[in-house]
């Protein structure tokens, strides 16, 4: 008797797991739950429910509760180096979903000593190395990962490109633009690889080639607005660089179209009109629109309020708003943003010593560099030839 009931037990645990699996590839992933929570209930031992439990928390982006079943499930594992690699895996992405990247990366190297060959593994340490701005080490990892991948066009394809990413950021230009073409070799459909060739175009100083793949790249953005905005805003910038402005207006007046709040749009396009058009009431109904648009009072309320008049209110949102950021990241591009500014107000001085501070601190977007209108009053001057030449920005 005492045999059927452990036998019946079992059962129904096993029924359990087996309504919670298929209720995770249904999508209902709270059923899911609660169905691995009742198995466990009556098993505390059953990892495979604490991993099904696990992706259902996931996928709800239930970071924390995901941590903690992988971690059960690690710490009751009976099994073999491979499967245990595969959950520290699982675990390093739930970190790295959690932002906390150390602690992902620190699962992917467990996961590779269990298993060196978890392609898997290999290939998310290396975008949480990208993400951490250790790109040396990520471009490594992502050169394994494509060894595992030769037969699978599509994922070797974005690992160039996330490999070409990488070169990018070192300013290795040739091999980012190598990796683009072999990307989109392998998969033409990649719009990402069009985009990130755009920006490589772009650093090479090659504009026209730029505004070519960043206008193709648009096609496969045609359901998300906010990237469109952003790719009618940066080739509307390219034309702006190349003197070619009824195109430039013509792309801001897109990127406003798609995302009435994209205010970068509304800036650039409000400097068309001044500087360059000449009709300063349609550059201030878009400098207006800076002021609204930017709730935290940052650089574009301030260059805002000094676009309309009030130089005194726009120095006090400059002086302010360096002090809202805490990561360097944040740091570098409000000391940018107060070089922008400064050179726009005539100051040349303050708008190199922001720079400085910039380039100092990290900053890096050597594009915005070359081609921010709001630099044309220091970028021909000879401190700033300077500065690039210091810091390796040309």
């Amino acid at each position: 008797m005492l045999m059927q009931k452990t036998v019946a037990a079992q059962d129904i645990v096993q029924q359990l797991y087996d309504q919670g699996y298929e209720e995770f590839s249904e999508g209902r992933y709270f059923d899911a739950i609660e169905s691995c929570t009742r198995a466990i209930n009556r098993n505390s031992k059953f990892t495979d429910a604490y991993l099904l439990r696990a992706s259902a928390y996931l996928s709800e982006n239930y970071t924390g509760d995901a941590i903690y079943d992988y971690s059960t499930a690690i710490s009751i594992f009976k099994g073999n180096d491979k499967d245990l690699s595969i959950i520290y895996a699982n675990r390093g992405y739930a970190y790295f979903s959690a932002y906390q990247v150390k602690d992902a990366i620190r699962d992917y190297t467990v996961a590779l000593d269990l298993d060196p060959d978890n392609a898997q593994a290999v290939w998310d340490r290396g975008i949480a190395y990208q993400d951490q701005g250790i790109y040396d080490t990520a471009i490594s990892d992502y050169s394994v990962a494509a060894q595992y991948y030769q037969k699978d066009n599509n994922s070797l394809s974005i690992i160039y490109t996330n490999r070409g990413q990488c070169f990018l950021n070192l300013k290795k230009y040739n091999q980012a633009l190598a990796d683009c073409n072999t990307a989109l070799l392998l998969n033409p459909e990649n719009g990402s690889a069009y985009w990130l060739r755009g920006i490589v175009y772009e650093s090479k100083s090659e504009t026209e080639k730029a505004i070519k793949d960043l206008t193709y790249a648009l096609f496969f953005y045609q359901n998300s607005p906010n990237e469109m905005a952003i790719l009618f805003w940066k080739t509307g910038t390219d034309y702006y660089s190349i003197g070619n402005y009824k195109s430039a207006r013509r792309f801001y007046n897109r990127a406003i179209l798609v995302n009435p709040s994209y205010i970068q749009a509304y800036y650039y396009r409000g400097l068309l009109f001044l500087n360059q058009f000449k009709k300063a009431n349609k550059a201030n109904k878009d400098f207006k629109k800076l002021t609204v648009l930017d709730t935290g009072a940052t650089y574009y309320k301030a260059v805002g309020k000094y676009l309309l008049g009030d130089d005194k209110l726009a120095i006090y949102y400059l002086n302010n708003f360096p002090n809202k950021f805490s990561s360097t990241t944040e740091m570098n591009l409000a000391y940018f943003d107060a070089a922008c500014l400064y050179s726009l107000m005539n100051n040349q001085k303050e708008a190199l010593t922001y720079l400085e501070k910039a380039l100092y601190s990290g900053y890096n977007d050597f594009v915005s560099l070359k081609t921010d209108p709001s630099l044309e009053n220091i970028r021909q001057t000879e401190d700033y030839k300077g500065l690039v030449k210091k810091y390796g920005a040309n």
